[in-house]
């Protein structure tokens, strides 16, 4: 581990994320269990085009800056120390250079924590950013009068369809890809640049989907990693585990010297497919993002079943994920239908983010 955290270049210098970051992201993941749904490897690889990702280190902080013309950005700083001078760190040299970058997606804890107005620093609320965050349970069930259209598409669609609900595996990516290219030929995606680089983000899911699944994290002797709660960055308790150190990561001792044992936790995609008449006609794909929280990156369906969307979204959460408390399932990006549907699930609450930039000099 000592290798990939110094194969991480220095602040001011950055380079491209790789399928080889994923044992540091993981660890860092872990010891500061991520609020967000863009902090998990799976996302920030598959999106890397997208954002144009760029990765560097400062101090004990892994720093991601997303190269996105008009409008780049660094995300929120991931680590253990002074976060306020990491952001200005990170900022005033674009500043000087004539760029108006920001940090954004910004965790709400991150935000409450320091005053950031003292400090020299403007916050703005991004609405459009912020996720929608459901009790699992809700969505596997169903229940009460809020839910009755819910139902009622789901009952509507298992009375015409035939169907059968299958994890994914390997053997159907495939068809998956095939079902992803009709779509986009019917929403005209290529014209598009945000449905272009959804499309693209879910080639790169499938192409390493393999590389990207649910593997425990393993120390240098192979025993298997205690999977560590809390870390002060993102408000969880802290104390629970020992600051992370790249360098003691590698060591015999473990990945996390002193932390408690509390089983495996396992950070990796997984998906969930829906058969009609033999044929893919929708499919998922989702993680772990925290302890508490499964997080859905994708979901698609053949929009000729009706029903089929609700149908993929309750069988994939009580197959995959009734394990956990709640569900993320990302943000509507200010676009109108999506907030709507999103609404229609009834969030239990939102995961509020933020923008720091420096405040105009006088």
């Amino acid at each position: 581990m000592e290798e990939s955290w110094k194969s991480v270049p220095e602040f001011p210098l950055f380079r491209s994320i790789s399928l080889e970051d994923k044992p540091l992201f993981d660890l860092a993941f872990t010891r500061f269990p991520p609020p967000i749904s863009e902090f998990t490897f799976t996302n920030l690889f598959i999106w890397r085009h997208a954002y144009q990702l760029k990765l560097s280190r400062l101090r004990d902080f892994l720093c991601l800056f997303a190269e996105t013309g008009a409008h780049p950005f660094f995300f929120s700083p991931i680590g253990d120390g002074d976060v306020v001078e990491c952001c200005r760190i990170l900022l005033q040299p674009m500043r000087e250079k004539g760029s108006s970058v920001k940090i954004a997606r910004v965790p709400e804890d991150v935000v409450s924590r320091v005053d950031w107005k003292a400090e020299g620093f403007v916050i703005e609320y991004d609405r459009d950013h912020s996720d929608y965050i459901y009790l699992s349970e809700d969505l596997i069930h169903l229940k009460g009068r809020k839910y009755h259209r819910k139902r009622n598409h789901i009952k509507q669609f298992t009375e015409k369809y035939a169907y059968q609900y299958l994890p994914l595996a390997s053997e159907w990516i495939s068809e998956c890809l095939r079902l992803e290219s009709d779509w986009c030929d019917l929403r005209r995606c290529e014209v598009t640049p945000g449905l272009r680089n959804e499309s693209i983000a879910i080639k790169e899911a499938f192409d390493h989907f393999e590389a990207l699944g649910v593997h425990p994290v393993r120390n240098s002797i192979g025993a298997l990693n205690p999977a560590l709660r809390g870390g002060t960055l993102y408000g969880a308790e802290p104390g629970i585990i020992p600051k992370y150190d790249p360098v003691a990561a590698a060591s015999p001792e473990g990945l996390w010297p002193g932390g408690e044992q509390r089983g495996i936790f396992s950070n990796g995609v997984k998906g969930g497919i829906i058969l009609i008449d033999g044929k893919v006609e929708a499919f998922t794909l989702g993680e772990p993002l925290n302890r508490d929280t499964a997080v859905i990156h994708i979901e698609k369906a053949n929009p000729a079943f009706e029903g089929l969307y609700p149908v993929i979204n309750q069988a994939f959460l009580e197959k995959a994920w009734s394990g956990y408390t709640y569900v993320n399932r990302e943000q509507d990006l200010g676009e109108e239908g999506l907030k709507k549907a999103k609404e229609s699930y009834f969030p239990h609450h939102m995961v509020n983010k933020y923008t720091i930039t420096l405040k105009a000099v006088s």
